[in-house]
């Protein structure tokens, strides 16, 4: 039988996948990617790559920044120049010192037995200034605000510092 040959799955560094990508045997991103990896094998985000995607796979090797939550099947390494904000489970894990991770770590058999529900956050970017703002953000006004007591504190349950104080300014 002959031998299968493997192939890795590389995305160069001026290269950006938005939607989901599926790989087996081994892959390595060093551009982006927006939405969601899925593979069989060794993922390694490369140093510069910029990951803004769900992701799981056999082996994550993190040496670039990924905001998402990460499922590694087998072990999740986090370089020295990685940053991951978002949330980890996975067999084992390393990280190294200077790794920035950002989220929650679950680890262990007993944590790819019972994984978390996945959630799906839509972050929708806020406008920078009044002039970049779309045209219904003008209907919302903003007035000075003075807040009001609505009840008053009766004299007796005053701290004695407070005595002689009235709720107007």
């Amino acid at each position: 039988m002959p031998e299968r040959e493997t192939t890795a799955t590389i995305i160069g560094p001026g290269t950006k996948i938005k939607g989901e990508l599926a790989f087996e045997g081994s892959a390595r991103i060093l551009g982006g990617v927006d939405g969601q990896i899925n593979g069989t094998g060794e993922l390694t985000i490369g140093s510069g790559a910029v990951c803004q995607a769900a992701i799981e796979a056999d082996t994550v090797v993190i040496d670039g920044t990924v905001e998402g939550d990460v499922v590694a099947r087998q072990r999740l390494t986090l370089s020295s120049k990685a940053t991951l904000k978002g949330d980890i489970t996975a067999a084992a894990v390393a990280v190294a010192e200077g790794a920035t991770f950002i989220g929650h770590c679950r680890v262990g058999p007993e944590a790819l037995a019972n994984p978390p529900a996945r959630t799906t956050t839509t972050i929708e970017p806020k406008a920078k200034s009044r002039a970049q703002a779309p045209e219904w953000a003008g209907e919302k006004k903003t007035t000075d605000w003075t807040p009001t007591p609505t009840t008053a504190i009766p004299e007796n349950a005053k701290p004695t510092w407070m005595a002689g104080l009235t709720g107007s300014a």
